[in-house]
């Protein structure tokens, strides 16, 4: 059997989320029965996150009522072996960003793996997305993505479109979004 197939059949992924003080396991995924929205293991408006691997795959079933897409879900449950995750999230990035960030694929990769983390949750318990809809947190995203992975062949990547007044707040926003996603979470 190929490496994660059981997550690509059932869109499912056993992922470790980093923050400031440790590691956590969840789940994030596609619920294939509402429009393939991506959706996290949440409960109460929370994101569940568990304290250790064995933690998770003890408790999962005692949260059956957080399962999205639940026969999908639920399979997945039974198949997978829970040995490997499939993504870690580095969501403490946010609160450590600097500048010299900036042209760093992979803190790139780290910031926007995190931002649409967050942003997933934010839109599936209905709470604080306009964060997202910002015309600066767009802006810096469209930043990431342009100086690391959509650029063209002749694109200078130590151009940076971004001006030291709006660096400031950028960073005043991804703490705030950190800080609202902590509010966001259930350790288990």
């Amino acid at each position: 059997m190929e490496r994660f197939e059981i997550s690509e059949t059932y869109r499912k992924y056993f992922i470790v989320i980093k923050l400031k003080n440790g590691s956590f396991y969840t789940v994030w995924g596609t619920d294939l029965s509402d429009e393939d929205n991506d959706k996290l293991l949440v409960k109460n408006k929370k994101l569940l996150l568990f304290k250790t691997t064995e933690t998770f795959i003890v408790q999962i079933s005692n949260y059956r009522d957080a399962f999205f897409d639940r026969q999908n879900f639920e399979n997945w449950i039974s198949e997978e072996s829970f040995q490997e995750t499939y993504n870690l999230i580095n969501i403490g990035s946010l609160m450590k960003f600097s500048e010299s960030d900036l042209s760093n694929k992979e803190t790139a990769l780290e910031i926007i793996d995190a931002l649409n983390l967050i942003q997933d949750l934010f839109i599936q318990v209905h709470e604080e997305e306009a964060v997202f809809s910002s015309e600066l947190i767009l802006k810096f995203k469209d930043i990431l993505y342009n100086n690391h992975f959509w650029k063209s062949d002749n694109y200078d990547s130590n151009k940076i479109d971004i001006i030291d007044p709006e660096f400031n707040k950028i960073r005043i926003l991804l703490k705030k979004i950190y800080n609202l996603f902590i509010k966001r979470i259930q350790f288990i």
